[in-house]
């Protein structure tokens, strides 16, 4: 059993997923590493004229996260499926 205050996660490139059972048990934090060649494809893409989207479940700011690392044009956050 966990007590007092939980910290933050060190940064915002995760997402968190709470455990309980009664009472905090603990944080996990999961984070998608990018594929080495995932910016140079985004880069060719523009140079090809086409806008660029990530569309993603996740938190605002690991949306954001990705954003700068592939240099895309816009990305679209907290999305359900069939959104």
């Amino acid at each position: 059993m966990m007590s007092g205050a939980v910290p933050a996660a060190a940064d915002t490139h995760h997402s968190e997923v709470w455990l309980a059972a009664g009472d905090l048990r603990g944080r996990v934090l999961f984070r998608d590493d990018l594929r080495p060649q995932a910016r140079q494809v985004v880069e060719e893409l523009r140079r090809l004229g086409l806008q660029t989207l990530v569309l993603t479940g996740d938190r605002p700011e690991a949306a954001a996260v990705l954003r700068n690392h592939l240099g895309v044009d816009d990305v679209r956050a907290r999305l359900q499926p069939g959104q």
